[in-house]
């Protein structure tokens, strides 16, 4: 029985050793890659690789340039005044969760969740506000595009950018 088992194994051992023989005898197997074919082969990846970087690159700035839209203000509070209560819309946008409520005092109306999230990120969606906007394109930006009645007193408005600066604006009637 050992005779069957080594008989059998010395063949293999000799295989696997002449697999590792460092022969500098070329073989013409074409299943083996040449030199050039590497070096081809290397190019080919080079260059799906740079295509790769340069549409991920490409992806990147689109979508940092969609993100900017939608996540300029971190925080964003607009508070109006009238003789017969307040207005206030409040947007809030952190890592994790993003919140809204609208609330007027004039008519006991306070819309939270979703709701009022809809509403917020459509508002500040259309806002091109930045931490250099003048204060006159602010008020533009704000009346144009928050519902503030002709009787307002005051309108106050508190923004937190994403890169962490903060105005304050008040517009006085």
């Amino acid at each position: 029985m050992k005779k069957l088992i080594l008989g059998a194994t010395l063949p293999l051992l000799a295989l696997s050793l002449a697999a590792c023989s460092n022969d500098d005898k070329e073989d013409k197997d074409t299943s083996s890659p040449t030199i050039s074919q590497e070096q081809e082969s290397e190019d080919k990846v080079d260059d799906s690789t740079e295509k790769n970087t340069n549409t991920n690159d490409e992806a990147s700035k689109e979508e940092a340039s969609k993100e900017e839209k939608t996540t300029k203000f971190t925080e964003l509070t607009v508070e109006i005044q009238y003789p017969t209560g307040e207005k206030t819309y409040e947007y809030d946008k952190n890592l994790m969760v993003e919140e809204a409520e609208i609330e007027d005092e004039r008519t006991n109306e306070k819309i939270v969740n979703d709701a009022a999230l809809k509403q917020m990120t459509a508002i500040v969606e259309k806002l091109t506000i930045t931490p250099k906007t003048s204060e006159a394109d602010v008020k533009k930006q704000i009346f144009a595009n928050f519902d503030i009645d002709e009787d307002y007193t005051e309108v106050e408005v508190d923004i937190e950018f994403a890169d962490g600066t903060e105005k304050e604006f008040k517009f006085v009637k």
